[in-house]
């Protein structure tokens, strides 16, 4: 087995952190080799049987055998193969994209009340625009048009498959003009995978460590 569940104990059910996708997903690894994945809301997916080379999506799904196949067509040691690695980029690729993409639906739904949109952003914006000026105006209905233009700019650069567009504009708009933890130009300046990281474990206070008046701050309590 490769170091990527090196530390699975069979002697007992062991609950490990899912390693490529978001907080809250876990695998429960059972003593006979098989288990699954607990997503944030309790469900259940990838249901597994290492012994028989097995894997279902869902319990309503049937069982599909894991891809060896493909790898000794590739040349490739089945050895190397990480079942874990592969069943978590499974769900990244379907699940988590799939509901990314019903919630811009959702914000498509909402458009009419926005029509507005046209005068403050570009004419070739995307679905995820629409997710990311519904985000900062619903925070701050005010914001000035240059603000907006700067703040659509930074959303689309830190916009990633794991943070909702929506959510991504409302909590950088509420750092800025509502908690004021840092200014506009330090936001800016932040590292995409910093950003990604401080949001998707909900610790927004965090992003006062990057302004230029940082030690203005109290200490999180």
């Amino acid at each position: 087995m490769s170091s990527y569940n090196e530390d699975f104990c069979f002697s007992n059910v062991k609950r490990e952190k899912a390693k490529l996708l978001p907080d809250g997903w876990y695998w429960e690894k059972y003593a006979d080799g098989s288990g699954c994945l607990n997503a944030p809301d309790g469900k259940e997916y990838m249901l597994y049987d290492l012994n028989t080379n097995e894997y279902r999506v869902t319990r309503d799904k049937s069982y599909d055998l894991f891809p060896l196949s493909h790898y000794y067509g590739d040349g490739v040691d089945p050895k190397n193969f990480n079942p874990f690695e592969y069943m978590e980029k499974e769900i990244r690729r379907t699940l988590i994209k799939t509901n990314i993409m019903d919630k811009r639906l959702e914000i498509l739904e909402n458009l009419k009340k926005y029509q507005e949109v046209s005068k403050s952003v570009p004419e070739d914006f995307n679905y995820d625009d629409f997710g990311f000026y519904l985000g900062i105006k619903n925070t701050k209905n005010d914001i000035p048009v240059e603000d907006l233009g700067r703040l659509m700019k930074i959303c689309y650069r830190n916009n990633t498959n794991y943070l909702n567009p929506m959510y991504l504009a409302e909590e950088l708009t509420r750092a800025v003009y509502i908690k004021e933890f840092l200014s506009l130009d330090d936001l800016e300046k932040i590292r995409s995978d910093d950003i990604c990281e401080i949001l998707q474990e909900d610790k927004l206070y965090l992003l006062r460590e990057y302004s230029s008046n940082s030690n203005e701050y109290e200490s999180q309590k």
